[in-house]
């Protein structure tokens, strides 16, 4: 209490904006988030971000920051809401980057008692959150499906015995992605009702599904935990081993007619609970068995991912390869933990080992270092989609990989991945892009027409040198142009308004 020195720690009773340099700095930082001014509760103090923030000015000296769990304003809640549901106010929250997107400053306290001073200034708030929240519904949600739904069918096919490439497809419109255009993943249900593509919808489906069940599972691993003081996770093998069992209809374990209900009505209902809108007329009919609609291997291998479940690889490969399966706890080979760690430790550990690759003599110890590297700057580059730096760190650490590849098939996969990176970065019109970035492409693009001539491949060699003549020209009209004001961009052509010097891009660089 004697530290408090920003914001309020007794309920809004007392507000505090007593140090001049730590109110500075927090404000600086909630305009540019997108967050308004506003004065809490009954107290004349306006400050930036919700009333519950604390700053601090530590007895060092310095200056902490402290409960920031309601930084962002709220979603909206519907007019219909019970009263439970208008508590969603205060953990159903706006993303940051629809913020951005937005450009309008929000109220942190919107639809809470942190903002009734003045009635008529928090029904005005109250409005502004609202309104924000219509534009995700009615503008962003339908921009981004129509933008998925251009990528076509076969970006969203995952090949069925390869696990890899499962996780790929569901990466491709996973959390970061969804992140990245504003949305949570609590609206993948109403993305799914706009999107058009079948193999996307189903995606889509599977992917809300694993979370549904990923959810009920975590409420029986928490309750054993309960009854088991031991620490050891044999009791939380045998009991992912029933759960799934259970899941694949297995007569030994569960009643046929209650296996029948499960897919039925309680999973719908579950999953339109977490997921609104996610299923069809057709999907929540009860005449409707949801189980006929999933691929349950694929399905196995999400809910092992978001469990931090790992399966060992032979019984994987075994299952993956026959149609019918079901799990032993042998084939449980470890539960992690689930730990969130800040993106700067990743971003570390992957410098660390790419100077290590460029350091060692070893070829095989210098494939190995940089093949972890890719896999650190990977997580980076997921949580942090607009980050030019991460992706084109990530992009150079899977060439240098793939410079030590000596299997063919492998380099061509490691460098195809590279060309997708780059052709995203280059097309991103981001204001923080280095022209370095045409350059490490250009490297790549020389690689894989040196490679598809090896293999003979003269159209592949033909493309990737048309590519090089537009990406020196697309280079020199980027450096000419002046850069744009800083923001986030994102890439949905239906709504965005690029700059001058992103359209003169995309029209010198063709990525097909």
């Amino acid at each position: 209490k004697d530290t408090l020195a920003y914001g309020s720690n007794d309920g809004g009773k007392t507000v505090h904006r007593d140090h001049e340099k730590l109110a500075e700095l927090i404000e600086k930082v909630t305009e540019k988030l997108g967050l308004a001014k506003h004065r809490v509760g009954k107290s004349s103090v306006e400050i930036g971000g919700p009333g519950d923030l604390e700053g601090h000015v530590g007895l060092d000296g310095k200056l902490y920051v402290l409960d920031l769990g309601r930084l962002l304003p709220p979603e909206a809640p519907s007019s219909l809401a019970t009263e439970r549901e208008r508590r969603s106010v205060f953990y159903r929250l706006l993303r940051p980057e629809l913020l951005y997107r937005y450009g309008k400053p929000l109220c942190s306290d919107a639809f809470t008692g942190w903002d009734d001073g003045d009635p008529a200034i928090a029904l005005k708030h109250a409005q502004e959150v609202r309104d924000a929240t219509n534009y995700l519904m009615n503008n962003i949600i339908p921009a981004v499906a129509k933008h998925l739904d251009r990528v076509g069918e076969a970006a969203y096919i995952y090949d069925k015995k390869n696990p890899d490439d499962m996780l790929d497809k569901w990466a491709s419109v996973g959390s970061e992605k969804l992140h990245s255009f504003g949305l949570n993943c609590r609206h993948m249900g109403r993305l799914r009702s706009h999107v058009t593509l079948k193999s996307l919808r189903s995606l889509l489906l599977h992917i809300c599904v694993a979370r549904t069940l990923k959810n009920l599972m975590a409420i029986e691993m928490r309750a054993m935990m309960k009854l088991n003081n031991i620490p050891t996770e044999t009791p939380f093998k045998r009991l992912f081993v029933k759960f799934w069992n259970t899941l694949l209809l297995d007569d030994s374990i569960v009643n046929p007619k209650s296996k029948i209900f499960f897919w039925t009505q309680d999973i719908k209902r579950e999953v339109e609970t977490r997921f609104p809108e996610c299923l069809s007329k057709e999907e929540t009919s009860v005449e409707y068995n949801l189980h006929d609609a999933l691929d349950m291997k694929f399905l196995l291998v999400l809910l092992a991912k978001l469990l931090h479940i790992r399966l060992h690889q032979k019984a994987l490969e075994d299952i993956l390869e026959h149609d019918e399966f079901s799990l032993i706890e042998t084939d449980v080979l470890h539960m992690e933990c689930g730990i969130k760690k800040q993106t700067i430790v990743d971003f570390c550990d992957a410098g660390t080992l790419s100077i290590t690759a460029s350091l060692v003599t070893s070829e095989v110890e210098k494939r190995r270092l940089y093949a972890a590297a890719s896999r650190a700057y990977d997580n980076v580059r997921r949580r942090l989609p607009h980050c030019p730096v991460a992706q084109d760190n990530y992009a150079t650490a899977v060439f240098n990989h793939a410079l030590l590849e000596n299997r063919l098939k492998i380099r061509q996969k490691l460098l195809n991945r590279c060309n997708r990176v780059y052709e995203e970065l280059v097309r991103s019109r981001h204001p923080w892009l280095r022209t370095s970035v045409f350059d490490n492409y250009a490297v790549v693009l020389e690689e894989n027409a040196k490679l598809a001539e090896r293999q003979k491949d003269m159209e592949c060699a033909i493309a990737c040198r048309e590519k090089l003549v537009k990406l020196a020209q697309a280079k020199t009209d980027w450096e000419n142009q002046p850069p744009p004001a800083p923001g986030v961009h994102f890439l949905i052509d239906d709504f965005d308004m690029p700059s001058a010097r992103a359209c003169a891009l995309s029209q010198q660089f063709d990525s097909r």
